[in-house]
């Protein structure tokens, strides 16, 4: 029962860094592809997405190494949550955007509760690998 469960936590560590990177990965590429004129309203948006971005990026590889499962999570949590709520921004909320928050959210609070299984490539964070 405990290798099941192990296996099962494994799972969802890396299905929940796969979407933070997916998610990332989207908004740069959709950001590349707006051309036009920007005003600094937009400006400052574009570069707290590509920042967020860059932030989902470190997490989603953490994720997948293991390192600090539950805080590293909890994070990504946070970070997916403000990106997709508050760069459309709230005039624009919609209920796919509730509904990638609530899925990220029903991966993320297992990982939370139970930790990360005990595959993982780093064992007790970085104080180990170093």
């Amino acid at each position: 029962m405990a290798k099941t469960l192990d296996g099962l936590m494994c799972g969802l560590r890396i299905s929940l860094a796969g979407a933070l990177a997916y998610t990332a990965s989207e908004h740069i590429l959709l950001s590349s592809q707006s051309h036009g004129v920007l005003s600094l309203n937009d400006t400052h948006t574009a570069l707290a997405g590509t920042i967020m971005s860059g932030l989902l990026w470190v997490i989603s590889v953490w994720l997948m190494f293991g390192v600090r499962t539950r805080i590293v999570a909890a994070l990504g949590l946070t970070i997916y949550g403000a990106m997709a709520l508050l760069l459309p921004g709230l005039d624009r909320l919609t209920a796919h955007s509730l509904l990638s928050v609530a899925i990220v959210a029903g991966l993320t609070l297992p990982v939370i509760l139970a930790g990360g299984g005990h595959y993982s490539l780093v064992r007790g964070g970085w104080r180990v690998a170093l």
